[in-house]
């Protein structure tokens, strides 16, 4: 939570009041849910919103923190023929 609190403060387009938000929203089936939430301006909301998603990833794999993909097996099982 204190990666995401440092990315947003590091971007001048986030606006400090009111503050930036970090909770804990959810749990899913492997993973603790976040909710980032913090102000822009109007014109640069989609400027930051992508720039934000991309510097929190790039923090996350410099800080080692792994984002969980589900994965799944599939086998094929072919039927005999009588």
């Amino acid at each position: 939570m204190e990666v995401l609190r440092e990315v947003m403060k590091a971007d001048s387009r986030v606006i400090r009041e009111p503050e930036p938000q970090v909770v804990v929203s959810d749990f899913g089936e492997s993973s603790v849910n976040l909710l980032v939430q913090c102000w822009t301006k109007r014109g640069d909301y989609w400027a930051a919103k992508c720039d934000l998603a991309k510097k929190i990833k790039e923090n996350f794999d410099i800080q080692g923190i792994e984002i969980p993909y589900p994965h799944r097996v599939v086998r094929v099982v072919q039927a005999r023929e009588s």
